[in-house]
């Protein structure tokens, strides 16, 4: 088994180095490929980026185009790969490359007129079109692929100040300025730019939607110190993940459930993308990792509301699936399927809930003393206890709203029983948020008219 070597880093004293220059990001708007219906020869990559990827602009040398492609964004990438004659090899080795292969950052020397390269840069939904899923960063350099090889593995596992080591994603592309920051501007990590055989990184570039992001070469470091990435950088390349992830995720549950987004009252991604953050933060709670699993809960919250695994009627879905010791994706499942059993289930998914709620509002029921718990069962509420548990919370939440009119109280109870009774913190909810604190006399009408704009 080959031995891993990525430990073997440089360990100098950290002495003081003058501040270093900002990293120098442009961006280069480029139209993705299509599947070129009827065009031939195939475009490789697109005209406006041709230069950038593959230009040669150095007297005597020849610059090589590598790419970095995340294995865990591409289904069966080793096997691609070994269909292919591009030289490419994965950064882990050994037990690591067997075990993580399929998950892990590659090595991939490309060139202009290879299907890999022409699959990156186009758009679509097939799984050949990856442009998307920006599943890959690119390094121009003059230098040969198993000095590029060895010097990126010294760059996967860093230690933060606390000494903790972790894995560096450089090439995640999503965080790309940061990360480019990062390697710019830190004295010790822009040895990155600059491997031992004085073959520098000239270029790295990562895809952006429409665009692609470049970064120059910076100045050489003067001095050596420690590879280490400083905590709060660690911190926001983590955040910008993370929000590229809620971004995207929310764009495309806007786009799938469009029946739904309506019942909500949303008409465009923004409501719900500044939503999932709130969703991701819960994930997080619950201790869920892996981006599948948070983005089926995500796919849950916009049903069941953002909050929704604190509402009584979650208690025994949750009781049933998370706190059962298991593998973290089949808590989740279990979760989606408990929750599908439940009435609660039916009322959020179809009109089902919209036309209980219009009913109740064009019926007068807000003009009552009280509301009858009869009328509320309709919502999935399968005890009484469950019940005087879930009014206890909307009274919390009506507290500290301010509400102290009876009619503004039990129009929160009321709406509270379709979108749980956090609502009006919900992004997903900013209409219901308006007219509730600028309607205050004429509250029942209003809410009535915009809950039949929602069944139409």
């Amino acid at each position: 088994m080959e031995s891993d070597d990525w430990l073997h880093l440089t360990d100098c004293s950290p002495a003081a180095l003058p501040d270093r220059p900002k990293a120098q990001v442009t961006r280069l708007p480029i139209t993705p490929l299509d599947k070129q219906f009827a065009v031939f020869p195939k475009r490789s990559v697109p005209d406006e980026c041709f230069e950038a990827l593959f230009g040669q602009d150095i007297p005597d040398a020849a610059l090589k185009t590598y790419a970095v492609i995340d294995a865990a964004k591409i289904t069966d990438l080793r096997d691609s790969l070994e269909r292919t004659n591009l030289p490419h090899a994965c950064l882990f080795k050994g037990k690591g490359a067997e075990d993580w292969g399929d998950a892990a950052p590659w090595l991939v020397e490309i060139t202009p007129d290879d299907d890999l390269t022409r699959a990156l840069f186009t758009k679509g939904d097939k799984p050949w079109q990856l442009w998307d899923l920006q599943a890959a960063i690119f390094l121009r350099t003059t230098a040969g692929f198993s000095d590029l090889h060895a010097h990126l593995r010294k760059f996967l596992k860093l230690t933060d100040e606390a000494g903790k080591w972790f894995f560096f994603r450089f090439w995640e592309a999503k965080a790309f300025q940061l990360i480019a920051a990062a390697l710019s501007e830190d004295a010790a990590l822009s040895r990155f730019w600059w491997p031992e055989d004085a073959h520098p990184i000239r270029t790295m570039i990562a895809p952006d939607r429409d665009a692609l992001l470049l970064c120059a070469t910076p100045n050489a470091p003067e001095r050596q110190k420690s590879l280490r990435l400083s905590t709060p950088l660690r911190a926001q390349i983590d955040e910008a993940i993370d929000y590229r992830f809620c971004d995207e995720m929310g764009q495309t549950l806007f786009a799938t459930a469009p029946r739904h987004m309506q019942r909500l009252g949303v008409a465009n991604p923004e409501p719900v993308r500044a939503a999932l953050p709130h969703v991701f933060d819960m994930t997080r709670h619950y201790g869920f990792t892996r981006r599948s699993d948070c983005a089926r809960l995500m796919s849950m919250a916009i049903f069941y509301g953002t909050w929704f695994l604190w509402d009584p009627r979650a208690t025994g879905a949750v009781a049933t699936s998370l706190a059962i010791p298991s593998a973290p994706s089949l808590q989740m499942r279990r979760l989606d399927m408990a929750l599908q059993e439940t009435a609660w289930h039916q009322v959020v998914t179809s009109d089902a809930g919209l036309s209980t709620l219009h009913s109740l509002l064009a019926t007068g029921a807000l003009r009552a003393d009280r509301l009858d718990p009869r009328k509320l069962a309709p919502f999935g509420f399968t005890s009484a206890g469950h019940l005087e548990q879930f009014s206890g919370l909307c009274a919390q939440q009506q507290d500290q709203a301010g509400f102290r009119l009876p009619a503004q109280r039990r129009a929160h109870l009321l709406l509270s029983c379709l979108y749980t009774p956090w609502f009006l913190s919900d992004p997903l909810h900013s209409i219901l948020q308006k007219i509730f604190y600028a309607h205050t006399h004429d509250l029942p009408e209003q809410l009535s008219r915009e809950i039949e704009k929602r069944l139409i």
